[in-house]
């Protein structure tokens, strides 16, 4: 008889395994973020090289100016105007360098 419920109780055993599915338990997945440190040293330190001086622009102050003095202040500031120009492109391009960087993350 004790025989009897051993055997019973392994193929009991043996059945509660064979009708016990993995799909009742549930896995979960958790997506976590990762710092990630980007350097972008050498894509920035150029251009902030490049950002122009105001210091070193002339300008002739003065309510009476002559012809000369006024050519001089239009070419002080035309000159003004192309290097923030420059600058301006150069921190654009910059930008889109930095995009294209992120996007390839």
């Amino acid at each position: 008889m004790k025989k009897v419920w051993k055997v019973f109780c392994f193929l009991s055993l043996v059945l509660v395994c064979l009708f016990t599915s993995c799909k009742s338990t549930k896995t979960v997945e958790i997506e976590v973020p990762v710092p990630v440190k980007i350097d972008l040293t050498d894509v920035i330190d150029p251009v902030l090289l490049l950002r122009p001086d105001n210091s070193q622009i002339k300008v002739n102050p003065g309510p009476a100016l002559t012809i000369f003095e006024v050519l001089e202040n239009q070419a002080s500031c035309l000159q003004a105007w192309e290097l923030w120009e420059n600058y301006a492109n150069a921190l654009e391009q910059t930008i889109f360098t930095i995009k294209e960087k992120m996007d390839s993350i």
